[in-house]
């Protein structure tokens, strides 16, 4: 059981430092950015973190004598290992927020938003016979009667 939860902890600790790649500062200009945008990583850091201060300031607001009945990890190795998880994770998760944030402005510095195609514009308003009044017919993209044509 403990090899699990050791296994578990190396697992999902500093997903950032091990994942997340920054945009390359040398790419030659105009090649594709590659990245990771995506803040996965990070925020499983940020819970890690979260999770093991937790833990590390629950051990440190009990006392002596309910620690010991409760649980038979010592006290302070609770606390270390919680602390030391808690700076390790946070480390990753601000590393991972800030090269993820990093990536996402390099693609959007590179590919600007093209300006959206004009609407296309059908002169006299038709494209076909259905869409003119009564008989008339659409002819090169105008309604005229069929007897003028």
């Amino acid at each position: 059981m403990r090899f699990a939860a050791m296994a578990l902890a190396f697992g999902v600790c500093g997903c950032s430092f091990v994942f997340v790649r920054g945009p390359s500062s040398d790419r030659p200009r105009g090649a594709a950015v590659d990245c990771t945008s995506s803040v996965v990583a990070p925020v499983l850091d940020l819970i890690w973190a979260g999770l093991n201060g937790a833990g590390a300031v629950n051990a440190i607001s009990t006392d002596d004598a309910t620690w010991n009945r409760n649980v038979s990890t010592p006290r302070s190795t609770v606390i270390g290992v919680g602390l030391f998880w808690l700076a390790l994770s946070g480390a990753s998760a601000i590393y991972g927020f800030k090269t993820t944030d990093a990536c996402r402005q390099a693609v959007a510095v590179q590919a600007p938003l093209a300006p959206p195609p004009p609407p296309a514009v059908i002169p006299g308003g038709c494209s076909r016979d259905v869409d003119c009044k009564g008989d008339r017919i659409c002819v090169q993209h105008e309604c005229v009667s069929p007897e003028r044509r």
